[in-house]
């Protein structure tokens, strides 16, 4: 897998993204936190949504990448989501 890998483009760094709030009309969001991913960005937004009703904030513990740390646990957060 690591193979395959290729850095992350500048480009999603740099681009200013506009939101316009159309997410929030999406019924079921889950926000799934990476615990063990050090120097992590994600927890502040996990702090930010956890409590939010129309968000479903789990916590798995493992690297960035889920998919490769804990894809049991990822496939059983995707099923549930359906």
């Amino acid at each position: 897998m690591d193979a395959l890998c290729t850095p992350q483009p500048l480009a999603t760094l740099c681009e200013r993204l506009k939101l316009t709030g159309a997410y929030m009309s999406i019924p079921k969001k889950t926000y799934i936190l990476a615990t063990n991913w050090e120097g992590s960005p994600a927890h502040e937004f996990y702090a930010r949504i956890k409590d939010n009703k129309s968000w479903t904030a789990l916590e798995v513990h493992c690297g960035h990448e889920v998919m490769l740390d804990a894809p049991e646990r990822l496939a059983e957060i995707l099923l549930n989501a359906m």
